[in-house]
């Protein structure tokens, strides 16, 4: 999967949809430049004007922030690139990472959470 951010995500649908960023900024009631700044994520828009952009859209709002309806199911630690977390979980140095050690890693995180979630329900 390629990771796509809101902005580029909010620049292809607008395309699909054959509009130019004046048209969408006018349906939204938002200047062109602030179109201009959600598509390079320099801003983000408020609850109010996702809903107006989805709909301008055709698409629902979870479509629009999140990649794909698969991704709106997963839970946040899935929705980010491995690439990413591996890189964060290991300074930067992810050359000699396999993709065997980084499904290991996440085999246990997912152990310690459903630990800690039955030592809670434990403790109830």
């Amino acid at each position: 999967m390629i990771y796509e951010t809101f902005g580029t995500r909010l620049t292809r649908l607008r395309i699909e949809k054959g509009l130019k960023q004046k048209e969408l900024a006018d349906i939204v009631e938002v200047t062109p430049t602030t179109i201009g700044h959600y598509e390079k994520d320099k801003r983000e828009p408020d609850i109010e004007r996702l809903k107006k952009l989805a709909e301008a859209l055709d698409v629902t709002v979870g479509e629009l922030i999140v990649q794909n309806q698969k991704d709106a199911k997963r839970d946040t630690f899935d929705a980010v690139p491995d690439r990413e977390i591996m890189f964060a979980l290991f300074d930067g140095d992810v050359d000699d990472i396999t993709d065997e050690m980084f499904e290991d890693v996440k085999r246990y995180a997912q152990f310690i959470k459903d630990k800690k979630r039955r030592e809670a329900d434990g403790a109830k």
